[in-house]
């Protein structure tokens, strides 16, 4: 028998269409597996938990909201700082019993330029608001700014940076494609605050393979844990970015993956300051063959069960 338990407190401030709103959420539940049998429940509050850290919440929301270059507005914001206590009761061969405590921090944010009707998703996370990479949103407003309505062929025979907030999100699609992954050098990484899955196995560093993942992912008390790759990360051998002729400023919509293909729509900026909107669209050869360097820097961003971003030079 497997018997998960978490108490968490979260304070949240979101600004949208209808105000800005700061709202304060407590979470006690528990799951329980028996004889392949899951069920859960509610459990009483436990005022132990460490308190959220409101006014750094508070703070990382006028950040983000300062004032943007003209025709730019934050259409919606959300910041959550929280604190959640979680344990595990087992007598069960595939995991230990054990407790342990994560603080986090989200931020999700929609830019828009009205005047175009152009749109940019942003999503960060830390374990401590001093880790929020808030770097990235004023390059991504810039470039929303500078966008004058050019759209561009998809370029051929040149070099297009990709910063790790891109980058992170690619990783988690280019991670389905087997030949990516050895290709690429795909791996399972680890976080210093993230460090356990949902049955509080640690996440240690393991190559992606054919292989089922090592741990499991537990989204929610109310959700029974999946297996998933915990922090993609790429440890391609070739760490020279060189020159390039466009970098990547913003990611624009969702990232498309089917029939064995990955596109993503970006706005970039030339060497000449000239900002346009652009689409990548290649297969898992086509990919493996255009990512030809990274940066050794990485920053962690919240996509599926955690990646890290790096810069990317992709030679098309």
């Amino acid at each position: 028998m497997i018997r998960y338990l978490k108490h968490g407190r979260s304070f949240r401030s979101e600004s949208a269409s209808g105000g800005p709103a700061t709202i304060e959420l407590s979470e006690h539940g528990f799951a329980l597996e028996d004889d392949g049998l899951f069920s859960c429940g509610s459990l009483e509050s436990d005022s132990a938990i460490v308190e959220p850290d409101r006014s750094a919440a508070v703070a990382i929301a006028a950040a983000v909201s300062a004032p943007l270059p003209p025709n730019v507005l934050v259409e919606r914001r959300v910041v959550v700082s929280g604190s959640a206590q979680h344990a595990i009761e087992s007598d069960e061969p595939i995991c230990q019993s054990r407790t342990w405590t994560e603080n986090f921090v989200r931020v999700h944010l929609s830019l828009m330029n009205r005047r175009h009707r152009l749109r940019s998703m942003i999503d960060l996370g830390a374990g401590a608001p001093s880790q929020i990479p808030l770097e990235h949103v004023p390059r991504i407003a810039r470039a929303m700014a500078d966008w004058n309505g050019e759209h561009r062929s998809t370029p051929g025979g040149v070099s297009v940076t990709l910063p790790p907030d891109i980058s992170a999100a690619l990783l988690v699609h280019l991670a389905v494609f087997p030949s990516l992954r050895s290709g690429l050098g795909l791996t399972q990484s680890n976080h210093n605050v993230f460090r356990f899955d949902g049955y509080g196995t640690l996440i240690e560093e393991h190559p992606l393979s054919d292989d089922f993942p090592p741990n499991f992912f537990r989204p929610s008390f109310r959700s029974r844990p999946t297996r998933v790759w915990f922090h993609i990360d790429t440890v391609a051998e070739n760490s020279n970015l060189g020159a390039w002729d466009y970098r990547a400023e913003a990611l624009l919509g969702p990232i498309r993956s089917g029939n064995g293909r990955i596109a993503l729509g970006l706005l970039c900026r030339a060497l000449d300051e000239a900002v346009f909107a652009v689409e990548i669209d290649l297969d898992a050869d086509g990919w493996l063959r255009a990512i030809s360097g990274t940066s050794s820097e990485r920053t962690w961003f919240p996509f599926a069960a955690g990646s890290w971003g790096r810069t990317l030079l992709v030679r098309l």
